[in-house]
């Protein structure tokens, strides 16, 4: 079997842009975590590389992309070129979603979501309104331009957290107690982010692979958010997370997973645990190849990836602890 993975960052997307380190590492990562489990899985893979990243993928046969090359149809006629393809690209900008058209619009078989669930997952007020109203427990949220909190009507006085609308990894995310419905002192009320009343707790990511309909659960684990003054950064995460804490965060999350129909592949859920189980919330719905991808397959005893093409692999897995920074890079 042909497959085409294709991470827009390092590998072409962005070739007329500037690149972002921490999203060229972050993509990188998991660009090379993935086709080194599809070449052992036995399939020839192709993928792309931006001219300027350096290309670390053995048994891979890579297409360098310059400036000179035309993202959409290399893009393309690679994919024609395959059986199945792979997108990893972040929500952002729409980015994930247009790649996924570009596929079914090409007819060619994706092992990700369909585009219609990448961008409700990708907009956290649309994903929100969603899950609440599947009843699954999630932070209330609103435009950032809006003082009234749209469940109460009133102006709140709490904790909040502010970030983009179709945001990735806490970017510019921020953290503030607001009173009485009052702007922060940074640029709140800008277009295109929203408030999220902030739940104190845990933050967990808990992971799945779907295939038509089945649901295979991956072990969950705790992600490492770090606060510096009103910032909150992706720090990385830790894996396995403890028993009674996974199954619940587990059951939790696949509640959200079956609230939005069309998800299909890797796909990450980030919630927080509270102190009792009836404050455990859903933050939101990844709808593709996260980081946590590195960490899981370093606990995987036999192949992740093989997994994602074909349902009947089965997974086994080691309980040894394993961490991973926000650049996928395995800690000792």
């Amino acid at each position: 079997m042909k497959i085409f993975v294709f991470e827009h960052v390092s590998g072409g997307g962005m070739v007329h842009q500037d690149l972002a380190c921490d999203l060229t590492a972050q993509g990188r990562a998991m660009l090379i975590a993935v086709v080194s489990d599809l070449v052992g899985a036995g399939l020839t893979v192709c993928t792309t590389r931006d001219a300027r990243v350096e290309p670390v993928l053995a048994g891979a046969r890579v297409v360098a992309i310059d400036s000179d090359s035309t993202v959409g149809e290399v893009f393309y006629n690679e994919a024609n070129a395959a059986d199945v393809a792979l997108v990893i690209a972040p929500e952002t900008d729409g980015t994930l979603q247009h790649w996924c058209s570009v596929l079914r619009d090409a007819r060619v078989r994706s092992l990700g979501s369909v585009p219609e669930a990448v961008g409700l997952c990708a907009d956290k007020l649309a994903l929100s309104r969603r899950l609440r109203a599947s009843g699954v427990p999630t932070p209330v949220t609103w435009p950032a331009e809006d003082t009234l909190n749209p469940v109460t009507g009133e102006n709140p006085t709490a904790t909040v957290v502010e970030k983009p609308v179709d945001g990735a990894g806490c970017e510019r995310t921020t953290i503030h107690r607001v009173h009485n419905g009052g702007t922060a002192p940074t640029s709140w009320a800008s277009r295109g982010m929203v408030r999220q009343i902030f739940v104190p707790g845990t933050p967990v990511s808990v992971s799945f692979v779907l295939h038509a309909g089945a649901v295979h659960a991956l072990p969950a684990g705790r992600q490492v958010i770090e606060r510096r003054g009103n910032h909150l950064w992706y720090r990385g995460g830790c894996l396995p997370l403890e028993r009674a804490a996974a199954t619940r965060a587990t059951a939790l999350a696949r509640r959200a997973v079956d609230a939005v129909p069309g998800l299909q592949g890797f796909v990450g859920v980030d919630l927080v645990l509270a102190d009792e189980p009836d404050g455990d919330r859903v933050l939101e719905i990844n709808p593709r190849l996260t980081v946590s991808y590195v960490g899981l397959r370093a606990m995987c005893r036999t192949n992740l990836a093989a997994a994602m093409i074909d349902c009947e692999v089965p997974l086994k897995w080691s309980r040894e602890p394993v961490r991973f920074d926000a650049n996928g890079r395995l800690l000792v």
